[in-house]
């Protein structure tokens, strides 16, 4: 019986150890869990923050290639009979004051065989007049009549910078290229700056912008021959080894884990397919490893007190746990008081909040009702005044037998009841919502339809009224009337901003891209500020004199658009004016 005791107490000691080795590898595997899920979802967040300040350092400047190929002092230097470097400093002056003002790195021209014609620093001792910088994408790219952006250390400077480039065209022929280089040494700064560990790498694995110096232009691999190659002949990385760095992949909680230079780091990465890099987020291991020692430390000391209460304080375990939850008891009785005293605060907040929207809403309705009461006795009443005075001419004729007179007379009384059933008529249109029967439609008809109407109204204010239509239909699913509204309102509006203006221009433009038909007015007028922007669309808002309308045409427009399943917006133009957008869905076969 003594030895059956022993074994049997021997057994229950292995089992207990046994039980205590496994509690510590799941707490282990655990904690590791637990805190790279943690890491991964911080992770997340800070590839979107980077991501958002990577594109938005690119975007600032993505139409400066654009806005410089429609120059027409570059379009002049590049069409002219001579092309030589240098022949007229007029482009490059102008090119300088718009790097100055931009705040880019520098702006300059080259011919269709890659010779920079004029540049920002002309006047530098490295100037880029006179270099010829065929061999890099960013120059093939425009030839072929696209869109090019590279990143390269400047093979005249030295410096690296983000190269964006533009054809310059005279119709269909590509005269030369526009280009614009950034410089993203302040966005490193700024990473640095932030204390974390962030890199941006291209296609072949060569880190060109990171949080840590150390690391740029190096590699994550070593390169191929043809990458080699590649890069020699287009000096993309002139000056620099490209040396591999020093890393090493492993697991640690189901992630993927790199180590750098010694370091290990928890990776997470996003491909920028847009650009073709891949931007990358290193968060250091030690939190997991800190965490493991922690959650280790407290299953070990759990296992021991287990153990050691089993064993010796059996008597006294019941005494414990009945204690515990008379306190677990009083604290759930603490935060159920809490959460019943933020309950009432809770409602007490909403019930004050439905008071104060009320109270809102009906201030709205009631201001509202003030600008329509207002601008409807303004316009109305203009009109009831003159047919007054026109009803009066009519008896004096008529009591004098000028009969010959009266038609005039009476064409004057009809236009004016013309006048009044447009306003009414638009205080319909604002008030509900008719229905209409949608219809496949090419959006280029109602828009000749709108040129034809609308040339007499802008020959009348020494206009230039410019019209661009693809070749091919652009159709979408619309009521021909109602799309004629919104091209007349908006042509309407460009053509009352360039009124006072010296040099008077609107342009309507169609264009379709990504499903979606783009109407675009664009004027020389004065812009839109920033305050009138936003109740632009809002009823009975206007910037017109008293007299001029009551403010629904813009937001009738608005309607329109969102019936028909599009979006309008308005912005400022570089230099002067605005410029209204409308986007209408594509239908599905875009054929008329």
């Amino acid at each position: 019986m003594s030895a059956w005791r022993s074994a049997k107490r021997l057994l229950l000691a292995a089992l207990v150890l046994v039980a205590a080795a496994l509690a510590l590898w799941q707490a282990s595997a655990w904690s590791d869990r637990t805190v790279v899920a943690d890491l991964r979802a911080v992770a997340t967040e800070r590839l979107n923050l980077y991501q958002s300040t990577l594109h938005a350092a690119l975007a600032k400047y993505r139409y400066l290639p654009f806005l410089i190929a429609r120059d027409a002092t570059v379009k002049k230097l590049l069409a002219g009979p001579s092309q030589s470097a240098g022949t007229s400093p007029t482009a490059s002056r102008a090119l300088a004051a718009i790097n100055t003002r931009a705040g880019t790195d520098v702006l300059f021209v080259m011919d269709r065989a890659g010779t920079t014609l004029a540049a920002s620093n002309w006047r530098d001792p490295l100037s880029f007049v006179g270099r010829n910088y065929a061999f890099r994408p960013y120059f093939k790219d425009a030839m072929q009549g696209r869109e090019g952006g590279f990143f390269a250390i400047g093979a005249t400077t030295g410096q690296p910078g983000y190269f964006m480039s533009y054809p310059v065209r005279d119709g269909t022929t590509i005269l030369g290229v526009a280009v614009v280089k950034i410089d993203l040494s302040p966005l490193q700064h700024d990473w640095r700056g932030g204390g974390e560990t962030v890199f941006v790498s291209d296609a072949d694995g060569v880190v060109f912008l990171s949080s840590e110096d150390r690391w740029t232009f190096r590699t994550l691999a070593p390169l191929s021959v043809d990458s080699q190659n590649r890069m020699r002949q287009q000096q993309q990385y002139r000056g620099q080894d490209l040396t591999v760095l020093d890393i090493a992949s492993s697991q640690i909680g189901g992630a993927k884990s790199v180590t750098i230079d010694g370091q290990r780091y928890l990776q997470a990465t996003r491909g920028l397919t847009d650009l073709g890099w891949k931007l990358s987020y290193l968060s250091p291991v030690t939190g997991i490893e800190k965490g493991r020692q922690a959650t280790l430390l407290m299953a070990a000391a759990g296992a021991v007190l287990i153990a050691t209460l089993a064993l010796y304080w059996r008597e006294r375990r019941q005494k414990i746990i009945s204690r515990r939850r008379a306190r677990e008891g009083e604290q759930f009785s603490a935060i159920n008081r809490q959460l019943q005293l933020e309950i009432e605060e809770r409602r007490t907040a909403e019930t004050e909040l439905r008071d104060t929207q009320a109270q809102l809403v009906q201030a709205g309705k009631l201001a509202a009702l003030g600008k329509m009461s207002a601008a409807i006795a303004h316009e109305i009443n203009q009109p009831i005044a003159a047919m007054r005075t026109y009803s009066a001419s009519a008896r004096l004729m008529l009591e004098k037998g000028l009969t010959h007179n009266l038609d005039t007379t009476l064409g004057e009384i009809s236009d004016l009841t013309e006048r009044m059933a447009v306003i009414t008529g638009q205080l319909k249109v604002f008030a509900r919502k008719a229905p209409v029967h949608l219809d496949r439609l090419d959006v280029r008809a109602p828009i000749r339809l709108v040129e034809n109407m609308m040339n007499i109204p802008a020959a009348e204010e020494h206009c230039a009224l410019s019209v661009h239509l693809p070749a091919t239909p652009v159709v979408i699913k619309a009521d021909s009337v109602r799309l004629q509204q919104i091209i007349t309102n908006l042509v309407r509006n460009a053509l009352d901003a360039v009124r006072d203006t010296p040099e008077k221009s609107v342009t309507l433009t169609l264009t379709e891209h990504d499903q979606f038909a783009t109407i675009t007015v664009t004027d020389s007028g004065q812009g839109v500020s920033a305050d009138v922007q936003d109740h632009l669309f809002d009823p009975f808002f206007t910037t017109k004199e008293v007299g001029q309308g009551v403010g629904l045409g813009l937001s009738i427009t608005y309607g329109i658009v969102a019936d028909l399943g599009g979006e309008i917006r308005v912005t400022n133009v570089p230099g002067g004016g605005a410029k209204f957008v409308v986007k209408l869905p594509l239908c599905e076969n875009n054929s008329a």
